[in-house]
């Protein structure tokens, strides 16, 4: 059976945000250039907090009154991505 990508199970938003994570990817890996490698660092990340904010369990909890869970994933992945280059964490108490 041959596997589909992106997967039915994403909406035409979340498919479109996966396409182009993969096109900042491979630039990202396959670049010579230096401003390249850099931009595509970035663009790659920022695609990342995109599809934090447009997962399904984001979505189906932002009211008003609930806890900004894309926001809060955001943050923690940071925090676990400053540990490993060696920066401390940022903690909002």
């Amino acid at each position: 059976m041959k596997e589909h990508f992106p997967s039915p199970k994403l909406t035409t938003a979340q498919g479109r945000l996966v396409r182009s994570l993969l096109v900042a990817v491979e630039r990202l890996s396959t670049t010579t250039s230096e401003q390249e490698f850099f931009e595509n660092a970035a663009a790659a990340l920022e695609l990342c907090a995109n599809i934090m904010q447009h997962a399904t369990f984001a979505q189906h909890h932002n009211g008003p009154d609930e806890i900004p869970y894309a926001q809060q994933a955001l943050e923690y992945a940071l925090d676990l991505v400053a540990e490993k280059i060696g920066r401390p964490p940022r903690y909002d108490n």
